[in-house]
């Protein structure tokens, strides 16, 4: 273990939190122009290692420290959080010691931070090695996150606003294309639909529903509201989720990506990112998150406000030490 994005995630772990500008900056040295620093930014924030605000604040801070149980990764857990050279060096020597089974690192691309596993032969031992490294053993963070999600008319209300920046240059989200396109707001008044726009240099995103209230919410989650909305009101729209059962791996086309909450349901059924693929047809790019169950993938799309689809079995939750 060593690449760029594992230093970049050792001196977010060191620094505990920042500034977009200055996770930026980090990441120009690091990488130069080769990769987005928000995309990395936001891998980061998928495994579940930061916290992102980038709706109100644009500040980044770290998360303690966690080894999870992952049930798709054959009993491993995941080391989520706050990580460290030192950390990964000390969880080596335990296996040496025989305290823990093996240690596994999987690359997860150039520009990605690297996946990390701990087995251990039992909750005793996983416990001995979080506290070993200042972490937290725990039994499934997948069904954390999976029981947490709401339903999107709960997170929509969450956020309802009286006040939304001026509409300056701001796009609005067409649902046929699954693009922004420039628009034009007189006099501040708002349409019913999903707008971005800039504001004191954070591209930020309004929902404003049917009955014109506005919701100021995160980029994804305005997304999947107003494809809601045009459904709603009996319009054609491409339902931007699919599952296979063959695989058990739920796809989702990145220009309408899943939220954090529920990205990080389906991220931690398997412990690793989403790979990124570029449909054959019209060239866009999907997103694969492997090894999501049945159940769990319906559990996302039924919140965020898709019928559910039919799936060939029901979703088994087994302890790893029984």
């Amino acid at each position: 273990m060593g690449g760029q994005a594992d230093l970049i995630l050792e001196w977010c772990s060191l620094k505990g939190e920042g500034t977009l500008r200055s996770f930026d900056d980090v990441c120009r040295v690091a990488f130069g122009d080769s990769i987005k620093s928000s995309r990395l930014l936001q891998e980061l924030e998928l495994s579940g290692h930061v916290e992102v605000d980038w709706v109100r604040t644009g500040r980044w801070s770290v998360n303690p420290p966690v080894l999870s149980l992952i049930e798709g990764a054959g009993g491993n857990a995941a080391l989520i959080g706050a990580r460290s050279r030192s950390a990964v060096s000390k969880l080596a020597q335990l296996v040496e010691s025989d305290v823990i089974v093996a240690l596994n690192v999987v690359e997860q691309g150039p520009a990605s931070p690297t996946a990390v596993f701990v087995a251990a032969p039992s909750y005793k031992a996983l416990d001995h090695a979080a506290h070993a490294i200042g972490a937290m053993a725990k039994t499934a963070v997948r069904l954390e996150y999976m029981n947490a999600l709401v339903q999107l008319e709960d997170a929509l209300a969450a956020a309802t606003s009286e006040f939304t920046a001026s509409g300056i240059q701001a796009k609005r989200f067409n649902v046929s294309a699954l693009r922004f396109e420039p628009c034009e707001i007189r006099f501040s008044v708002w349409r019913p639909g999903c707008y971005e726009q800039m504001s004191y240099g954070l591209h930020r995103y309004l929902f404003v529903d049917g009955e014109g209230k506005l919701h100021n919410v995160d980029r994804w989650l305005a997304i999947h509201a107003e494809i809601n909305r045009v459904r709603s009101e009996g319009e054609a729209t491409v339902v931007p989720l699919s599952w296979s059962s063959e695989t058990e791996s739920l796809f989702c086309d990145a220009r309408a990506q899943l939220p954090i909450m529920w990205a990080r349901a389906a991220v931690f059924c398997s412990g690793l990112l989403p790979i990124r693929h570029k449909d054959g047809r019209d060239g866009h790019f999907v997103d694969e998150y492997r090894g999501v169950l049945g159940a769990t993938y319906n559990r996302i799309r039924d919140s965020l406000g898709y019928t559910a689809q039919e799936v060939d079995h029901k979703e088994v939750v087994t302890d790893a030490y029984t």
